[in-house]
């Protein structure tokens, strides 16, 4: 990527006040940089590929063929750039909503983010606010214009603390003002707008509360797992990946109630309210019956919430914390599993499932806890090429010993909901 336009390089262009048209400039140019990156990635994917064929077909990888290793170092440095480039152009964009004169820049930015990435943290939400701030400039009188202003100013400032609440709080506040204006009733939209400003004083310190409650418990102890090689799969293949962070524990029961609470998902009858008494009683226990799709949207919510992004791992991330360094068949080591070390080998009935941390032994080198038996966890990775299901590790408490191991691999369709199936994430560092 270019050295003249990185991300923080990005960012000073913006803070020394570029027009939209320079940032706009600035954006292609990154896009470019980072295409032809993308370019290169697949480009040693497609050698990869070539290099490590069947070992029927009798080919031999060439010592000029790049490594696993090498390609994994490739997709993870194109992974942290791109990711780099789209904190860039949201930070930018929410940046430049506060200035009338760059308001338009930041609204083209963040559309393209929204563009290119429509699940990126809360981008979709600062889009629309940034939208509703130009909205009140064409339907307002200049007069009428700043009592607004000031209520989708301090909806602004709430924005910053209450992700989680954005869309209900634009609802509430924003949208009748909006509505009132554009019907050419200026009294209105005014009264509306003084009236929201009283209630948002009130709302306010209880979505803080709120909201320091699910930063205090999600996404939870994270365990740091150094860059370096490891040895991956049944082959026991070197491959490197860097630093990343992952959680201690599955996610909770007490922690996805939050994430239900605060949203109002509606899984299966699991979650619902005629199982409360079973989930209150429980929630130290893994999070099960939840799809792919719900793990997803889980991990959504929560980088909003917490403000770091919060995911589910590659499976060569979990297989990493599961087995360290050395290749190991269990997270423990090499003696065979048993009710000391861990929950497996019984029947699918729920009753069999058992509480987060219950056997101290079933730790990784890392310090991961229950990353053998107990729940399966879901993956990012596809299974196969036809992408109906998704990668799931660590066995059961239904699994046998041999799905304990931290190489094995089985898998699940992405709305499978089944009571041994739960997920553990990934966050970057705070």
């Amino acid at each position: 990527m270019s050295s003249t336009l990185t991300p923080d390089t990005f960012r000073q262009l913006m803070r020394d006040g570029a027009t939209a048209h320079g940032a706009i400039q600035a954006l292609q140019t990154l896009r470019g940089d980072t295409e032809a990156l993308m370019r290169q990635v697949d480009a040693t994917l497609r050698a990869a590929t070539l290099a490590f064929v069947s070992p029927s077909s009798g080919a031999v990888p060439g010592s000029g063929d790049p490594s696993p290793g090498e390609v994994a170092n490739a997709q993870a440095q194109f992974t942290r750039r791109l990711a780099d480039f789209h904190t860039a152009l949201y930070e930018t964009g929410r940046r430049m909503l506060e200035d009338d004169a760059t308001l338009e820049g930041g609204i083209a930015l963040l559309d393209a983010l929204h563009k290119i990435a429509p699940d990126f943290r809360d981008a979709a939400d600062w889009l629309a606010y940034g939208r509703s701030l130009r909205d009140a400039d064409a339907h307002l009188t200049l007069g009428e214009y700043d009592q607004v202003r000031s209520t989708l100013k301090a909806l602004g400032a709430v924005f910053r603390t209450q992700a989680p609440t954005q869309h209900r709080l634009r609802q509430s506040y924003v949208a009748p003002v909006l509505a009132a204006a554009q019907a050419g009733d200026s009294a209105k939209a005014v009264e509306y707008a003084n009236a929201g400003l009283a209630q948002l004083h009130q709302d306010a310190e209880l979505l803080r509360r709120k909201r320091d409650v699910i930063v205090q418990h999600v996404p939870g102890e994270m365990v740091r797992i150094p860059a370096g090689e490891f040895l991956y799969g049944e082959n026991k293949r070197k491959l490197t990946l860097p630093e990343f962070y992952i959680g201690k524990l599955p996610v909770t029961t007490a922690q996805f109630l939050l994430f239900v609470r605060d949203t109002g998902f509606k899984g299966d009858s699991h979650w619902g309210e005629q199982n409360k008494a079973w989930l209150q009683s429980h929630l130290n226990y893994p999070a099960v019956n939840v799809s792919w799709d719900d793990a997803q949207a889980f991990c959504k919510w929560a980088s909003a919430a917490c403000g770091r992004e919060v995911r589910l791992p590659t499976e060569q991330e979990w297989e990493k914390a599961a087995r360290g360094t050395d290749g190991r068949t269990y997270p423990w080591g090499e003696a065979a599993p048993n009710a000391r070390l861990a929950n497996f080998g019984r029947s699918d009935d729920l009753s069999n499932l058992m509480a987060c941390g219950s056997w101290p032994e079933n730790k990784s080198p890392y310090g991961c806890l229950d990353m053998a038996g107990n729940v399966w966890e879901w993956t990012q990775d596809v299974w196969d090429s036809k992408g109906g299901a998704r990668v799931v590790r660590g066995g059961a408490f239904f699994s046998d010993a041999n799905g304990l191991r931290c190489a094995y691999r089985s898998n699940l369709v992405t709305a499978g909901r089944i009571n041994g199936i739960g997920f553990r994430v990934v966050a970057s560092p705070i």
